[in-house]
């Protein structure tokens, strides 16, 4: 067993947050979820851990808008569950 990271998509059309109720009731091993937002994911690996950034944009369609945290995970080498630093938004 492991831990896997997700991330956003900076290109993709989202399709929004109305099914996130159902798709965490059905993965309650998630600990973050948003479905609307578009960005990446920044990974940090060491031997020991890895580290994920999670960075959105408000309206990707459109130049200038500005990026902002959504949220912050982590996990240590042999866990099998990531760990919140720091979250935005969750579900």
């Amino acid at each position: 067993m492991g831990v896997e990271f997700c991330g956003t998509s900076i290109t993709s059309r989202g399709g929004g947050n109305h099914k996130l109720p159902e798709r965490l009731a059905e993965n309650p091993h998630f600990v973050f979820a948003d479905a609307q937002s578009h960005g990446y994911g920044v990974a940090e690996f060491t031997p020991t851990r890895l580290t994920t950034t999670l960075r959105v944009v408000d309206d990707a369609t459109r130049q200038g808008h500005a990026c902002r945290h959504a949220g912050g995970f982590w996990s240590a080498g042999g866990a099998q569950r990531g760990r919140t630093f720091m979250s935005g938004r969750s579900g």
